[in-house]
């Protein structure tokens, strides 16, 4: 096989302006922008986002314009079976084990319940939109809780460091200890069952994961050249770490923000399942799972819809919280 030698005349000079040579072919990014376009271009967090957001209009809308008083009671309408009007699609048609009980209830024509009621004629649908917001209501209180005290905690403890920073961390060790069940059931001794209780439990403990996560955030960034310099010009050190350390933390804090909703909700569930959370006739998904779960064999619905709820909620937050960290992420290539 011969070599084949490329003569002078196949090569042609590019002749590129002088204003051309320094161009920039891709626009300038800033870090926000850039997260932006990597959180757009995973499209399970993308969905995830629009799904948590139609959830939260309908938990918002429906307090004011709801199908029915969730806490209105019929014996009448007692165990009915979801209906789609006059629709009749399988599993919403009003019938369970072949039987159509609106017609045996004698229900009129112009009733109908899309998903069903419970044991005492309240309208499912409605009280799963109350209980959606009441678990919402939770993991947003915790949050707030959760960014307040967790990152100034953990901004305070990692700055100062030293023998502040050892106690601070040994404070964070005994509340840790305390499993936050016994935490609630402290709280029961003082004040009454419901939301204001389980705000306080995780109040108390559910902002541990984040101060330590500030913190070993802070050592890190603390010995960076700009802080340096910003010591060395007389800054102060509260103006460092709002202006210079915040800002860096951003991404830590938003991503653990996304994963304390969900645990904050399954906490409230959990809690309200096991009948020491929010108090009847009030509801939540923790109440609605229990209550379906007694009468799981005869009506299944009143378990699978509240769960679906909570399923997709879980789901959903936790996937948006993959895709931000992956989004803020640098070093992810995409």
């Amino acid at each position: 096989m011969t070599a084949t030698k490329l003569g002078p005349d196949a090569f042609k000079p590019v002749r590129v302006a002088a204003t051309e040579k320094e161009k920039i072919a891709a626009p300038t990014l800033t870090f926000t922008q850039d997260a932006l376009r990597r959180l757009r271009q995973n499209k399970a967090a993308l969905l995830s986002l629009w799904v948590l957001l139609v959830i939260v209009v309908l938990a918002v809308v429906t307090q004011w314009w709801s199908p029915a008083d969730p806490n209105a009671q019929n014996l009448a309408y007692a165990y009915l079976p979801p209906k789609w009007g006059q629709w009749h699609i399988p599993g919403f048609d009003g019938r369970l084990n072949g039987v159509d009980l609106y017609a045996q209830n004698r229900v009129p024509k112009a009733v109908y319940f899309l998903l069903g009621t419970d044991e005492y004629g309240r309208d499912l649908l409605s009280r799963i939109f109350v209980g959606t917001r009441v678990s919402l209501q939770i993991g947003f209180i915790a949050t707030f809780f959760d960014l307040v005290i967790g990152v100034s905690y953990g901004l305070l403890s990692g700055w100062l460091g030293g023998r502040v920073d050892l106690l601070m961390q040994r404070v964070i060790e005994i509340i840790s200890s305390v499993p936050s069940l016994v935490v609630v059931i402290l709280m029961l001794l003082v004040f009454r069952p419901g939301m204001l209780s389980i705000i306080l439990a995780i109040a108390v403990t559910g902002w541990i994961t984040m101060a330590r996560l500030v913190r070993a955030q802070t050592l890190q960034l603390k010995r960076l050249e700009y802080v340096l310099a910003a010591q060395t010009l007389g800054e102060p050190g509260l103006a460092i770490a709002w202006r210079h350390l915040l800002p860096n933390l951003s991404s830590t804090v938003i991503i653990q923000t996304m994963f304390t909703i969900p645990t904050a909700i399954f906490f409230e569930a959990f809690l309200s399942y096991i009948g020491i959370g929010i108090p009847a006739p009030a509801a939540s998904l923790g109440t609605l799972l229990a209550n379906g779960q007694q009468s799981l064999q005869t009506q299944p619905y009143l378990l699978i819809f509240p769960g679906i709820v909570i399923v997709v909620l879980m789901l959903a937050f936790n996937l948006l919280g993959d895709g931000l960290r992956d989004a803020f992420d640098p070093r992810t290539d995409r």
